[in-house]
């Protein structure tokens, strides 16, 4: 598989799992009639632009194509079925974290993806696990140093780590590492 085809599969998984938030309010309030119409659109715009796109560039336009449907149809109805309903009001800034996270999160694939290829593919004489695991390491590190770059001042990041101090004290204790 190639690399488009992984970012395409990568990208997908980005915009599915940060749309699942206002969808989740829409949920939960019981709002289902508000937006009954949404899934027809979905089907409508997925298979009409999945359709053309495969015929132009085989398998990456049925990805292509769903994106474009992720993008068109669900970003802009979800949240605002969300706000309107639930929420009440708040939709520009909750786009505007929304193209803020998307930003943090390309820079963290580019960066991600040039530090992984200053890896060289033979470790040790070894190629196959360790440059695997080095890589994973690199990875890990990068994307983290980028996060904490870009977020430790915003409030969920405060709150995240409020969380891991909380959680992690009974562990700690536990494990002697700390006094109670």
């Amino acid at each position: 598989m190639g690399t488009f085809i992984t970012v395409l599969i990568s990208l997908r998984f980005y915009l599915d799992i940060m749309r699942k938030t206002p969808w989740m309010f829409c949920e939960a309030a019981g709002i289902y009639w508000n937006g009954k119409t949404k899934p027809i659109w979905e089907v409508v715009v997925n298979l009409v632009t999945s359709l053309i796109l495969v015929k132009l560039i085989g398998m990456p336009g049925i990805f292509i194509g769903t994106i474009i449907t992720i993008i068109v149809v669900d970003i802009p109805i979800e949240p605002y079925l969300a706000f309107k309903y639930v929420l009440n009001g708040g939709l520009l800034k909750y786009y505007l974290k929304y193209l803020k996270y998307l930003l943090v999160t390309v820079v963290m694939y580019v960066a991600t993806y040039f530090a992984c290829n200053l890896v060289p593919n033979v470790v040790g004489g070894f190629a196959g696990i360790w440059p695997f695991v080095l890589k994973a390491i690199v990875a890990v590190v990068v994307t983290n140093v980028i996060i904490v770059i870009t977020m430790f001042k915003t409030e969920e990041f405060k709150y995240t780590i409020g969380l891991v101090k909380q959680y992690s004290k009974p562990v700690l204790k536990k494990l002697r590492l700390i006094k109670s």
